[in-house]
């Protein structure tokens, strides 16, 4: 970019300011316009992929059968779910967000995760939150709940308990 000193329009004192060159304006749409073309060029080349993100569609078992294969293949996500909320108990928080725990969940770059087009699928939300109070009643302040599709039919609990080996009335690490 070209800094120019202009002369102040007549009968006016200079401030010493430099201004842009006149031109600043034309070569900063001409270099959008060259940025936008080269993104069209590399989409128009790119070819399209299909991707079956299966997140707003089917029955609730539907969603409960997508969180248990989510939950079989990553059973670290719920450890690092309880992990996390129990850390903000003990550094005095009486409420966190599941939204807020499973976004550090995903901004952890050391978190990898299989089976899923996502990370962590936002739908699983609601199924990691009742998985963890109905392990652990006494966290029941830290989550609030509202109605979900995963409240329809709770029998995805007793196999998420089968994948993980929780026997009820057990000790929580």
């Amino acid at each position: 970019m070209t800094i120019v000193e202009q002369p102040p329009p007549s009968g006016a004192q200079s401030t010493g300011h430099a201004v842009p060159h006149p031109d600043l304006f034309t070569y900063m749409a001409e270099a959008e316009q060259e940025r936008q073309a080269e993104a069209a060029r590399i989409l128009a080349e790119t070819p399209p992929v299909a991707v079956d993100q299966g997140d707003d569609e089917g029955s609730p078992l539907d969603y409960a059968r997508r969180f248990l294969d989510f939950h079989r293949a990553n059973r670290h996500v719920y450890k690092l779910f309880e992990h996390r909320i129990r850390r903000y108990q003990r550094e005095g928080v009486t409420y966190i967000g599941a939204d807020l725990v499973l976004a550090s969940i995903r901004c952890d770059f050391t978190v990898v995760t299989k089976s899923e087009p996502y990370k962590i699928n936002n739908n699983h939300r609601a199924f990691l939150s009742r998985l963890l109070l109905h392990r652990n009643p006494a966290l029941g302040s830290m989550l609030k709940l509202r109605r979900s599709i995963a409240d329809v039919d709770l029998s995805w609990i007793e196999e998420a308990d089968a994948i993980d080996g929780y026997t009820a009335g057990q000790v929580a690490a």
